[in-house]
């Protein structure tokens, strides 16, 4: 879930685009969560601790703008105000490493082919 996070960031870093940080790193990762098992609400739950949160942190964004507009101020002056922003993501990185609220995929039933009736 590390890795997430950090991509989420990276993505919002370089594009400023919060959805296609969520888009991009959801698609990415979504076969790796599949893969190990892991069910697709801890793959939600982490592009929403990172992705949405630190949208407003970016002042390129179009969120940080409008905060920022909104507000009147630049983003570093209400950074120190957005402390969500910030304890949400150490609660998924110690989850992730916890173990704790990572769920389990439901397994895939086996597809069942109707008998075929011999007549």
């Amino acid at each position: 879930m590390s890795t997430v996070l950090a991509s989420c960031y990276l993505v919002i870093l370089f594009t400023g685009n919060q959805a296609l940080s969520l888009i991009l790193v959801g698609q990415v990762f979504l076969r790796v969560f599949k893969d190990r098992g892991i069910d697709n609400v801890v793959l939600t739950r982490s592009l929403e601790d990172s992705g949405t949160l630190a949208a407003p942190l970016v002042p390129w964004g179009a969120a940080g703008g409008v905060s920022s507009q909104l507000l009147g101020v630049p983003t570093v002056q209400y950074l120190p105000y957005m402390w969500l922003a910030f304890l949400v993501p150490m609660f998924s990185l110690l989850y992730g490493f916890t173990g704790f609220a990572v769920w389990r995929a439901a397994p895939e039933p086996a597809a069942v082919w109707p008998a075929v009736a011999a007549t």
